[in-house]
């Protein structure tokens, strides 16, 4: 019994009937796929968010006082979106494993969870994808899991706007046009 199946059984639904199990599927399939199009979405506003703050940041027009707190403002948008991101994750990735261990009750198989992952990585180092340069650029930028490229993302914000705010407090005129 794997991590899956333990979680669905500590939802009891073991003990659902079968309607009940399909309906429940249905509802927890539905909010898996909430959870998916929310965590998408934290990067996208962020960027946009943390590309308007970085153009303040580093503008030669913008005064000391305005510059440090678009920094500290940086800094917060950056680690309020890097735990939006981990929470949604969280929820998707327990709604999923909550789905495969439905479905191995149901059906002795699973498509959701870790039985996905796996499949999906040996689909993906087997060079069952024909093709040109291009097909072999996508399989082998899709081997990194994207999930821990945008904790770095945040975490890089993090750092350059604590490094810009600090460049600026100890050096006034860093940002400034020579």
């Amino acid at each position: 019994m794997d991590a899956a199946d333990k979680l669905a059984r500590s939802y009891k639904m073991d003990k659902a009937t079968p309607e009940a199990l399909a309906e429940i599927y249905q509802i927890l399939n539905a909010r898996r796929l909430q959870w998916d199009n929310l965590l998408w979405q934290v990067p996208l506003i962020s960027i946009t968010g943390e590309s308007f703050l970085f153009t303040i940041i580093l503008s030669s027009t913008t005064s000391h006082g305005s510059r440090e707190i678009a920094c500290a403002l940086a800094v917060v948008i950056a680690g309020a979106s890097l735990a939006t991101l981990a929470r949604h994750r969280l929820s998707e990735v327990h709604d999923a494993n909550l789905l495969a261990g439905i479905e191995r009750m149901r059906f002795k198989v699973s498509i959701h969870g870790p039985g996905f992952s796996t499949i999906r990585s040996e689909f993906n180092k087997s060079n069952v994808i024909p093709g040109d340069i291009w097909d072999f650029i996508i399989r082998t930028s899709t081997r990194t899991r994207a999930y821990p490229i945008w904790i770095a993302v945040f975490m890089t914000f993090i750092v350059g706007a604590i490094g810009c705010g600090v460049l600026d407090f100890l050096y006034p005129t860093f940002f400034a046009v020579n």
